[in-house]
């Protein structure tokens, strides 16, 4: 019996598991500068940051600033050293995305209310990892996946 439970409780976490990517077209410091809503995409390298330290981190760290007028969220790709399970980078043939389901932001991410994107982002916290797909890293026969987590600032 106990088994059967445990059989029942791992199959319940495996269907309530699933995978999250985010299509969307990568907005440029400058479009960034004078758009009011979309994902801005930056990266921090260590030149830019008095905060990297070398024996830990592997960098460049890749952060999304999902934001429009009335919201603003984080996701970030980060390499640290001695991880046993670290986020990664991958290419995949241009046709993968036909096989997986995603949320194209691009579409979605203009029509959502404040209240409907704070649901969506807080979703994307409970996952382990989010996969961002952009656009602007598509060739004529691939894409790049990149793992990566969101999380919210602290507001005080």
């Amino acid at each position: 019996m106990k088994q059967i439970l445990l059989l029942a409780i791992l199959c319940m976490c495996n269907i309530t598991y699933a995978q999250h990517y985010i299509v969307f077209t990568g907005l440029t410091d400058t479009e960034a500068d004078s758009t009011a809503q979309g994902i801005g995409v930056g990266q921090i390298d260590t030149n830019e940051t008095d905060l990297y330290d070398s024996s830990k981190e592997n960098y460049p760290a890749i952060i999304y600033d999902i934001y429009n007028n009335d919201y603003s969220y984080y996701i970030e790709h980060e390499s640290l050293k001695n991880v046993q399970n670290p986020l990664r980078i991958y290419k995949k043939p241009l046709v993968w995305l036909d096989s997986i389901q995603y949320t194209d932001w691009d579409v979605v991410g203009p029509q959502k209310t404040k209240g409907e994107a704070e649901v969506f982002f807080t979703e994307l916290l409970l996952q382990e990892r989010v996969y961002m797909i952009d656009r602007r890293d598509f060739t004529a026969d691939s894409l790049t996946v990149i793992e990566a987590r969101a999380y919210k600032f602290a507001e005080y």
